[in-house]
């Protein structure tokens, strides 16, 4: 089997399996909202570590950029050639790193507000999961649809140009019931 064609055979199994419906409960939704929550806090601490850790190295950097400066008051002939590279190099280090740290602060602000304003809603949630066949089905982004995809699938089984079974991914099954759509399937090649 071509793998055209057992991609087309797949794709049209997901797309039957997400419009047979899902089941999802205000139970899942909640447990959805407490472990996006945790990893929001949890993406924080590790910003808000990484953050510090820029700080130290700027100021570690600071201060070998000024012993080199003041090296290079007292250097002769070719060391001054050498600490002029060094502290070149060690601003542009300097340089990059502050570039990092804005980022990392940005990043911070981002999860911040994010933890601040309430995740979807309930409603929202729910929609997601209702127009999942039509956004995989009528999306030009295959980066989105592969994203997708993977979120909800781990695998297949193909055997005679069928696929006979699935198993969903594991972060996604817990919010989730899909029923099954093996029966109707029987009869289609």
């Amino acid at each position: 089997m071509s793998r055209g064609l057992r991609g087309k055979i797949i794709f049209d199994y997901i797309l039957e399996v997400l419009s047979s419906g899902f089941t999802i409960d205000k139970t899942a939704y909640e447990a959805y909202v407490k472990e996006a929550k945790q990893a929001l806090n949890h993406n924080r601490k590790k910003l808000v570590n990484q953050l510090k850790s820029i700080g130290r190295q700027i100021s570690e950097t600071d201060k070998t950029i000024e012993t080199k400066t003041l090296a290079l008051a007292k250097a002769q002939g070719a060391l001054i050639d050498k600490l002029n590279q060094e502290i070149k190099q060690l601003t542009d280090d300097l340089d990059n790193l502050k570039q990092i740290k804005t980022k990392t602060q940005e990043d911070i602000i981002t999860i911040d507000h994010n933890l601040e304003s309430k995740l979807m809603t309930y409603e929202n949630f729910l929609n997601f999961f209702d127009n999942l066949a039509n956004t995989i089905k009528s999306s030009d982004n295959q980066y989105l649809v592969d994203k997708i995809i993977r979120m909800i699938f781990l695998n297949f089984t193909i055997k005679d140009k069928k696929v006979l079974s699935h198993r969903l991914n594991p972060n996604f099954e817990k919010y989730v019931k899909i029923p099954s759509v093996q029966d109707g399937r029987r009869d289609r090649t």
